[in-house]
């Protein structure tokens, strides 16, 4: 290991090549027989992003640590991004 000594961009790249068994067999996959017919859709309300949202305004102005405000931002960012996936599903449904 090089310790705390910083790689230097002209360092010569190794580069090892696999035997072409090795990483490229494709999984054996079953279907689950208990999954058959389960809708494993999760709907968001538009109450569900506005919730999201009121958490992540409180914690930023209420003063709540800096790890807490980019989570519960992270939560209101993902709900966004869920909504607006499962809108262009229904739109690609009709």
């Amino acid at each position: 290991m090089s310790g705390d000594r910083p790689v230097s961009v002209d360092q010569e790249v190794i580069v090892m090549e696999l035997p072409p068994q090795v990483g490229r067999q494709e999984p054996e996959e079953e279907p689950c027989p208990a999954a058959e017919g389960l809708d494993w859709r999760v709907d968001i309300s538009n109450d569900d992003v506005r919730d999201a949202k009121r958490r992540w305004l409180a914690a930023h102005d209420g003063g709540a640590p800096d790890d807490l405000v980019d989570l519960v931002y992270q939560d209101y960012v993902h709900l966004i991004s869920a909504q607006a996936q499962q809108f262009a599903d229904d739109l690609r449904r009709r």
